[in-house]
């Protein structure tokens, strides 16, 4: 299942802290598909943005 999320950012350079985001959209999916444990993928598909996990 994909799900997108778009964001806007305020300043030339910003970190904005998706993770809850990206956890209640797992959980979501997970108890539609009844399942207790998956895996989520985290990619930016532009050039001038990245990720940082922690």
């Amino acid at each position: 299942m994909l799900k997108t999320f778009t964001l806007q950012t305020h300043t030339r350079e910003e970190l904005v802290d998706i993770t809850s985001q990206v956890r209640e959209t797992v959980s979501k999916i997970l108890k539609s598909e009844n399942k207790d444990c998956g895996v989520a993928i985290v990619y930016t598909k532009h050039t001038t943005s990245g990720l940082t996990i922690n």
